[in-house]
């Protein structure tokens, strides 16, 4: 049985759940400690507490999307179809981003990824309806998966821009940027919605920032050629 001040310190400092059968506490990886309806057995019992507790639903369920989130292979699979996403690979982007969801059901960077290159993230023009529609269902997937994920919110924003639902394309762009403050790719689509509403300063500042975070990026430096000529005398 832990003490008090180890349950504490394992909660504190978690990078995995992790069950304090004593005091009944549930830790996260990113999330403070929060008080769960665990079931209460007698100190006699441990052996059956801790067998109800591997067979809890939710216990399962955490342990797969845990495992899907920290597998080094999908995430090295996720960046290379991501870095393909708004190049002239973009169909095998889509196709690898499919085949990961197809090994890993539950890893939400790839349904968030999947819906923003669907939605063609850094392409304000009109997209065909069955896309939009598979964008949709992507996102709603990665939201259900992991609301906090940035490119959960920022999948969010760019349907909501799509369908001029503009006081949720700001808010979940501005959400997004606050989970990542560093993905210029964001940053930048946030900026082309503002520039394309008549906020062109807002659009130039925010453009700035991208740069800042990729000075050598072709969107990056791209968007800020075109931002500075908008606002030339």
């Amino acid at each position: 049985m832990r003490s008090k001040s180890a349950c504490v310190r394992a909660a504190s400092n978690c990078v995995s759940t992790f069950v304090c059968p004593k005091f009944r506490t549930v830790a996260r990886c990113g999330r403070r400690p929060t008080i769960a309806a665990l079931p209460t057995y007698s100190r006699s019992n441990r052996r059956l507490r801790k067998r109800s507790l591997l067979r809890w639903p939710w216990r399962q369920a955490w342990a797969t999307h845990e495992s899907a989130s920290t597998d080094p292979q999908l995430f090295l699979d996720y960046l290379r179809a991501r870095h393909l996403g708004d190049r002239p690979e973009r169909a095998s982007s889509i196709e690898m981003l499919r085949a990961l969801i197809a090994k890993a059901p539950d890893y939400t960077r790839a349904h968030a990824s999947l819906a923003r290159i669907l939605a063609s993230n850094l392409h304000p023009a009109p997209i065909a309806a069955d896309a939009f529609n598979a964008a949709s269902q992507e996102a709603a997937r990665a939201f259900e998966l992991d609301p906090n994920l940035a490119d959960t919110q920022t999948a969010l924003a760019i349907l909501a821009c799509r369908t001029a639902d503009w006081p949720r394309c700001m808010d979940s762009f501005r959400h997004a940027l606050v989970l990542d403050p560093a993905d210029s790719d964001a940053r930048t689509t946030y900026a082309y919605w503002l520039a394309g509403l008549g906020y062109v300063d807002e659009a130039s500042r925010e453009v700035e920032i991208a740069w800042s975070s990729d000075p050598l990026g072709y969107n990056t430096n791209f968007a800020r050629a075109h931002a500075r000529h908008a606002r030339a005398p």
